[in-house]
């Protein structure tokens, strides 16, 4: 996984500091490798989809190649009324 910037019609003399910036930012960054990532829920919610740069190890196991602060993952979530009986609930 990395990062992907666009700088249109490039010009050094308006885009080079940005770029610079960018570059910098990339290169000294923390950076986590062969990371794991569990999600667990509150009973009675259960996680459809994930979405993001990873490997699916097991129903709520995540294989992470490298995770940075800049790195983002989505899931989608549903609940079974019967078994949800909190007033909140916790991811």
């Amino acid at each position: 996984a990395g990062s992907t910037y666009y700088y249109p019609s490039f010009v050094a003399a308006r885009d080079g500091a940005r770029f610079e910036q960018d570059l910098q930012h990339d290169l000294v960054r923390a950076t986590a490798f062969e990371s794991v990532m569990r999600v667990r829920a509150t009973r009675g919610i259960r996680f459809s989809n994930f979405y993001g740069n990873y490997f699916i190890r097991g129903t709520d196991l995540l294989a992470l190649p490298n995770c940075t602060s800049d790195s983002s993952f989505s899931l989608d979530m549903s609940y079974d009324e019967a078994v949800l009986s909190a007033q909140a609930i916790t991811v």
